[in-house]
Parts: structure tokens; C-alpha cells; sequence
């Protein structure tokens, strides 16, 4: 077993440098402004459809209240990416098995995210026309250590579905739940997903179904990597069982990194 603190070190740089390659992807496939609005429309039209075009009155709900839409701001541009780093080094100090499983369901959750980038940018509420009555509350309002940001700061202002700040709000509950005992950090897990929801939504940043398809994708993502762990795990087993230490993988050590 490798030393815990050798263990920190090995799972900050595999994912500081996943990261660092998944924001470079990200902003590496940005659509065209005509794509964007046009799937906009779509989506629009299904949540119409579907009773599900509210985003205008989630935002109604709190844009009168200054100081409120602030701290969803703040939200939105820190505790999305704040969580997941407290949710990691929860998940390795009381349970690094587990921490390999979600770390891996992380980063295929980001892969999928980047397909769906690519396959179809979208125009979020606030970069619609007035006419629909979106407030941009990032450059309109701002939050602590908020700076404005239009369209052109974003790396990529078409990347909304599936939305991530979602995906990954449902990770950090699903995959610190079984380790934590207190009932109030419990609570406070379970409904961190759907705080979330209301805050892409109150910012106009993502749309109802955006939402839908980040909680899907980390459900697909999950499932990749049981698919890919159970005979990655049984193979393990398989040579501890015959009195063989298991070597590095076929790669020359990349997926047991990834993968454990």
C-alpha cells in the first residue's frame, strides 16, 4: 500500500492535471452563435411543451433582493468548486477505495460533459434577448470575489448542457452520503443538488432541462466506470489469489492510475 501522504500527492496531480486539460477541451469546443441559438430554441420549446419553462420565475423569486442574489452568485462561481475538493479529501481520508471510485466517476462525469459542449453548445438564459426577461446577474449584480463577465470573458459561454454545476453538486452528495454520520451534514448533503438547481437557475445561467442532462450524464458516467472497475477488480483478485502481486496496467500505468 502506497503511503497516505504519497497517496495525496498521486491523486492531487492526476486530478489538477485532468482538470488543466479538461478546461483547455472546454474552451476548445465552443459552438457557433447560430447553433447555440437555435438549440436554445429547441429547448425552450420541449420545456414548453412539457410545462417546464419556469427559469424566469425561479429568477422573479429573488432578483428584487440585492444582497440574496450576491450570495447565489458566490455560489455559483465558488461552492461549485470548492465542494468537490472538500468531497475528495473526505472520500480519501475515511475511505480511499471508495475515493477511486467517484474520482473516476468525476472525471468520466467531465468527459461526457465535453461531448455534450461539443455536440450541442447552448445558448443559457442570460445571453437571451431582452425580450425574454432574463437579468445577467454575474455582470448586472456580481457576488464576492464576482467579477462582470459578458459573453466574451467566458471560455466557453455555450457550455450549458448538461450542466455540470448540477452533475457535479449530485456527485459530491452521492459520494460522500455513505462516510458521513452527522445528521445535519447528512441534510445538508441531500439537498445541496437541488440548492444548486435553484442557483443556475435564479443566475439564468442554465435552463430546467440543462439540469435533467447533468444529473443523467453522472448517472451514465457511474455506470461507465462500473463497467470498467468490476473486471478491473476481478482481475486483481484473481492474481492476489494465485500469490501474484498485480503489475502495472497494459499502458504502462495510466488507467491503474485512473482506474485505481
Amino acid at each position: 500500500m502506497r503511503p497516505p501522504g504519497r497517496r495525496w500527492l498521486t491523486e492531487l496531480a492526476v486530478l489538477a492535471t485532468f482538470y488543466l486539460t479538461y478546461d483547455l477541451l472546454r474552451n476548445a469546443v465552443t459552438g457557433s452563435l447560430a447553433d447555440a441559438t437555435r438549440n436554445a430554441h429547441q429547448i425552450i420549446s420541449l420545456e414548453r411543451h412539457l410545462w417546464l419553462f419556469h427559469e424566469l420565475a425561479v429568477q422573479e423569486l429573488v432578483i428584487d433582493h440585492r444582497l440574496l442574489v450576491q450570495l447565489i452568485d458566490g455560489w455559483y462561481g465558488w461552492v461549485h468548486f470548492g465542494v468537490p475538493l472538500v468531497t475528495i479529501a473526505l472520500l480519501l481520508w475515511r475511505n480511499p477505495r471508495r475515493a477511486r471510485t467517484w474520482r473516476n466517476t468525476f472525471i468520466a462525469l467531465c468527459v461526457l460533459g465535453l461531448v455534450g459542449f461539443a455536440l450541442y453548445p447552448l445558448l443559457p438564459p442570460r445571453l437571451l434577448p431582452e425580450s425574454y426577461g432574463f437579468v445577467d446577474t454575474m455582470v448586472r449584480i456580481g457576488g464576492p470575489g464576482i467579477k462582470p463577465q459578458s459573453a466574451e470573458d467566458v471560455g466557453n459561454a455555450y457550455a450549458a448542457m448538461p450542466s455540470l454545476h448540477a452533475g457535479w453538486s449530485a456527485w459530491c452528495t452521492l459520494a460522500l452520503l455513505p462516510v458521513i454520520r452527522r445528521r445535519g451534514a447528512r441534510v445538508a448533503l441531500a439537498v445541496y443538488p437541488f440548492i444548486t438547481a435553484f442557483v443556475v437557475m435564479a443566475t439564468a445561467n442554465h435552463y430546467i432541462v440543462d439540469v435533467f442532462g447533468g444529473w443523467l450524464a453522472l448517472g451514465m458516467a457511474r455506470g461507465v466506470v462500473e463497467m470498467v472497475e468490476r473486471p478491473w477488480d476481478r482481475y486483481r483478485s484473481v492474481k492476489v489469489e494465485g500469490g501474484e502481486a498485480p503489475g502495472p496496467s497494459p499502458d504502462g500505468g495510466l488507467a491503474q492510475a485512473v482506474v485505481g
